[in-house]
């Protein structure tokens, strides 16, 4: 049996333009891209591209800033394609993460809302309603938490604690 064994390799700033390329020539079946390799690229099934296959844009760690995110998303879906992407969030089971997906959610229905005039959604169903942690509902539900909070009828969970846990 063999061993396998890694080692990290210096590559040549011009590694990410081949690599990108590669994804466009339909040479490499996957690839991967952050923020600073997503900036002013385009990744998505352009006609004039040799691979127009369908994108399964898989967005993994969105961030603290939902624009960004939106504009990473943007790489993959842009005019003159074939079809547009299908978008996966992957998230973990923080409620942060879970908050910074909803604005991300909010932002797309907005976008999709302007492109097309109309309330259309611009998330493709990636997201349910209740997933918009930033809705009438949401913030009464925030508000009610905080005066059950206040009042001390949350058990388990004083006041004084609560400040404490939150900073």
């Amino acid at each position: 049996s063999t061993i396998a064994r890694y080692a990290v390799q210096s590559r040549p700033g011009s590694a990410n333009l081949d690599e990108a390329r590669a994804f466009m020539d339909d040479d490499k079946d996957i690839l991967v891209f952050s923020d600073a390799g997503g900036t002013g690229r385009s990744y998505h099934a352009d006609l004039a591209a040799k691979n127009q296959r369908l994108r399964l844009h898989n967005l993994l760690e969105a961030g603290w800033r939902a624009d960004v995110a939106i504009q990473g998303l943007g790489r993959s879906h842009r005019t003159n394609q074939k079809q547009p992407p299908r978008f996966r969030m992957i998230a973990t089971n923080v409620k942060a993460e879970r908050r910074f997906l909803s604005t991300i959610a909010r932002r797309l229905d907005t976008l999709g809302a302007i492109t097309r005039g109309q309330r259309q959604t611009g998330g493709q169903g990636m997201f349910r309603s209740e997933d918009n942690l930033e809705s009438q509902y949401a913030r009464d539900a925030l508000r009610q938490f905080y005066g059950l909070l206040h009042a001390g009828r949350i058990e388990g969970c004083s006041l004084d604690k609560f400040e404490s846990i939150t900073g």
